[in-house]
Order: structure tokens, then C-alpha cells, then sequence
């Protein structure tokens, strides 16, 4: 399916978050709330963070409250380590609970608390062809409560399957083209049920991102609009994004980069006014 032409995106602002610590950085997943000011980051050591975010009067943003501060654990109550810990995407449903994927080691785990047990989601076989750290980067739910994800990268680099669980089956919703070596790495649905899809490609000097809109019906992805592209080392490694509305009704995406817990990377937050 070719992308269809459609208005560019505007960029409204990037700001970066520095803070003390070791441990402080490699955020990959994002929410927020329907105004784009309350939520939750995620990074890819199992560690979740409540956040408040400080906006300015064009929407960007320019500080972060933390509000709460946990770490993940497994079904038993164990605290997540290591190659097991590798948390990517977040979803939370309207009552609170926080869905996870995770890269390595292919798995979606429930929290009805961010610092309870883990209950676990069906196993998809699928999750087994998927590449050493090309696992489960994109999550997002869509109104009715079903899941979607897809994985960076299969063997042979094939094209990433949009997977969906539902009632607790899964299924394949369709396959997004690759399109000029970007990947996917983060999700989120809008409020008309439309899918972002946040995508990465890695070139030796820095990182260039998109945003593609799939547009879903009952045979699968009916049409798919590239929203934005942005220049090389425009931003730095973004992988979290999430939709809203600001109050002129404008559609927004607000994304957070994963630093890799680097010196010579950076976390930011960047955002942008969205073609409706």
C-alpha cells in the first residue's frame, strides 16, 4: 500500500531533561493523559515514573514533575534485572492498568499497580522468529481494550506484523511496509481510532524519525498517511510517542527519546501539531 500525501507536520518545540544518576535516562515508552499533561514514562530497565509535564503557551514542553517513581516486577513479585528487564512499550487502560511490552524475551505483562505483581498476557509463537533486541518496541490499545504491538525487526528483516490481541487471541491485523530502513519503536491510537506508528532508522552519525497514521477497518490497514520525517540528528533517539488534543482541538504528538543511558546521547522531549 503506498502512502498517501497529506499535509506536513509543525514542530512546536524539543526540550531536555537532564538529571543526576546512573540510572536516570533510556526512556522508551509513553502516555498521556487526553490534554497531554499527566502520565507515565517508561524505560528500558523496568523502571516507570509518573510524570507531570510544564507547558508553554504554544504547547511545548518545558519541565517535568516526577509524581511517583517504581520499578517493575515479574508475576511473583520479583524485581525485574537484567536482559528480563528490557521494558519498551506502555498502554494504560481507562481504570489504570498499565500494560508492558518487552524487547528481549518477547512477552506483554499486566500491572494493576505500577509496583505489584505482573500478570501475563497470551503467548504468541510468533514472538520466537523475532531478532535478538528487534522484540516487542510499539504497544498501544485502542478503545475497545485490544492490544497492538510489533516488533522492530524479524529474522531476515522482514516486514514487522501488526499483531493484535483481542479476547485473548491473537491475530494479524496486516504487514506495514518497510519504507527506507525506518523501523517501528513506539505506538498510540488517537481519539477517532487511528494508529500512530513512531519509527526509528539508525545512521552511523545520529538517529532520523517518522510518524506514520494507519487507518484500520475490518480487512486490516485500509490507508497509511506519513505524517513526519525528520532530518538527521533533527532529534535524538526517539522511541515513546503520544497522541492529544490541545484546547483549539488540534491534534498533537508529544515523543521522548531513549538516551541509552549515554553521555553522548540526550533525553528530550519533542512536539508537534499533527495533520488531522
Amino acid at each position: 500500500m503506498a502512502a498517501a500525501p497529506i499535509g506536513a507536520a509543525e514542530f512546536v518545540g524539543a526540550w531536555e531533561w537532564e538529571a543526576d544518576g546512573t540510572d536516570f535516562g533510556g526512556f522508551s515508552g509513553l502516555e498521556l493523559s487526553a490534554d497531554g499533561i499527566t502520565g507515565h514514562v517508561l524505560d528500558d530497565s523496568a523502571r516507570l515514573m509518573g510524570v507531570t509535564l510544564d507547558r508553554d503557551a504554544a504547547g511545548a514542553v518545558t519541565g517535568v514533575t516526577i509524581t511517583s517513581d517504581d520499578r517493575l516486577h515479574d508475576p511473583r513479585g520479583r524485581t525485574l534485572m537484567g536482559d528480563y528487564a528490557d521494558s519498551e512499550g506502555l498502554a494504560v487502560d481507562p481504570q489504570g492498568r498499565l500494560t508492558v511490552s518487552f524487547e528481549n524475551w518477547p512477552r506483554l505483562w499486566v500491572y494493576d499497580t505500577p509496583g505489584g505483581p505482573a500478570t501475563a498476557l497470551p503467548f504468541y509463537p510468533g514472538f520466537m522468529s523475532f531478532r535478538t533486541n528487534g522484540g516487542l518496541e510499539a504497544l498501544a490499545m485502542d478503545g475497545d481494550g485490544a492490544l497492538y504491538t510489533l516488533p522492530e525487526r524479524l529474522a531476515g528483516d522482514l516486514p514487522s506484523p501488526l499483531l493484535r490481541l483481542r479476547g485473548g487471541e491473537w491475530e494479524i491485523v496486516g504487514i506495514p511496509e518497510i519504507r527506507h530502513g525506518f523501523r517501528p519503536v513506539g505506538a498510540d491510537f488517537d481519539d477517532r481510532g487511528r494508529l500512530y506508528i513512531l519509527e526509528r532508522k539508525f545512521q552511523w552519525i545520529g538517529f532520523r524519525s517518522r510518524v506514520r497514521r494507519l487507518t484500520l477497518d475490518d480487512q486490516g490497514i485500509a490507508r497509511e498517511d506519513v505524517l513526519l520525517t525528520s532530518r538527521l540528528r533533527q532529534h535524538d533517539n526517539l522511541e515513546g510517542i503520544a497522541i492529544w488534543r490541545d484546547d483549539r482541538d488540534r491534534l498533537r504528538a508529544t515523543m521522548v527519546s531513549d538516551d541509552n543511558f549515554l553521555p553522548v546521547q540526550r533525553t528530550e522531549f519533542v512536539d508537534y501539531i499533527l495533520p488531522d
